[in-house]
């Protein structure tokens, strides 16, 4: 069945359509592209390709502003600036679960990278202080049950920074 066949009975099919020379889908105003499952069950895009990246890109008048997907070399997942997936890498997730941003290859669970030489690349802050003096921004470190906190530093109230250990057996070290 071909593609004007289709269109002359309803633009409805049961067969897979296949575009082998690939495709360009245009509508003005409207979804071009919406992806429907009638039953229960999953509605997905596969995106597989024969070696090499699986890319989706964005773009902006023709010109690529970002790519997402799965890297063919090392198979992880990146969110880039531009349109390939190996330059200007924004955030990389590793098979295994080390998540970097800005570190193409994270060594770690969080690898924070700067390489564009601020001295500033993490920030805690505090939207809802109305003066120096509210502010509560601070880092907390908990056991692996995430209920038990052991340990936290930052601005906690009054101007006051603190670092502090909440275990009985536990001392901070300079």
């Amino acid at each position: 069945q071909t593609l004007q066949d289709v269109t002359d009975n309803g633009a409805t099919t049961t067969n897979a359509v296949s575009l082998n020379g690939g495709a360009s889908i245009t509508k003005a105003g409207q979804d071009v592209l919406t992806v429907n499952r009638s039953n229960a069950g999953s509605a997905y895009i596969a995106i597989n390709p024969s070696g090499g990246d699986a890319i989706l890109k964005f773009q902006t008048d023709g010109s690529d502003n970002f790519a997402i997907g799965k890297d063919g070399t090392d198979t992880s997942f990146r969110i880039a600036e531009g349109g390939a997936l190996e330059t200007n890498p924004r955030l990389v997730i590793k098979p295994g679960g080390n998540v970097g941003i800005g570190a193409d290859s994270p060594q770690v669970r969080l690898h924070l990278e700067n390489s564009d030489g601020t001295d500033e690349f993490l920030r805690f802050s505090d939207s809802s202080a109305g003066d120096v003096a509210s502010v509560r921004a601070y880092q907390q470190y908990y056991m692996g049950n995430n209920t038990t906190r052991v340990g936290y530093f930052g601005f906690t109230t009054n101007e006051t920074f603190d670092m502090a250990t909440t275990s009985s057996n536990g001392a901070l070290r300079f």
